[in-house]
């Protein structure tokens, strides 16, 4: 309950307010943080070899939130494994979290970022979320110029998140 609290103060706050922070932070830094505090939440492996240097602009604390809600779902999803790669190039940082799970019907990988979406395999009460956390992600790569998708790759799960 607490979490779906703070889920939905975040979103009535970037609701409320347009600012954007342009302070330059290193996006490998949180992102090898959150790959660390994810790991030890699960069994399954997390490779994030695939992460290299990114420098980006935006509110520290918020692209926290990005790469932890990215990572949690791909935990809550996967069978194994997870795949976490950050690369640049010009000016643009890209974040993939690949997960070896079931995947997502074509016809629903927009939808899962719309806000309160849960798919049928994700309603348990023990394991399934609200429905923010991939809607909160969106929403603070909008505010930041940035998008995510659900890009076709080696398997039918790849989440990829693009900054400037």
């Amino acid at each position: 309950m607490q979490r779906l609290v703070e889920d939905l103060l975040v979103l009535a706050r970037h609701d409320a307010d347009a600012s954007v922070s342009t302070d330059a932070v290193d996006l490998d830094d949180i992102v090898l943080r959150e790959v660390q505090h994810a790991s030890e939440r699960t069994a399954a492996t997390i490779d994030a070899g695939g992460v290299s240097a990114a420098q980006v602009h935006g509110d520290a604390r918020q692209l926290e939130r990005l790469a932890r809600n990215l990572l949690e779902n791909a935990v809550r999803h996967t069978r194994a494994r997870i795949e976490v790669t950050l690369s640049a190039r010009d000016g643009v940082a890209t974040l993939e979290v690949h997960d070896d799970g079931p995947g997502i019907p074509l016809a629903d990988q927009s939808r899962v970022f719309e806000r309160f979406t849960r798919l049928d395999d994700a309603r348990g009460r023990n394991s399934g979320g609200a429905g923010l956390g991939l809607a909160i992600v969106r929403d603070l790569l909008a505010r930041a110029g940035g998008t995510v998708a659900i890009t076709a790759g080696e398997s039918p799960w790849r989440t990829r998140a693009e900054l400037r």
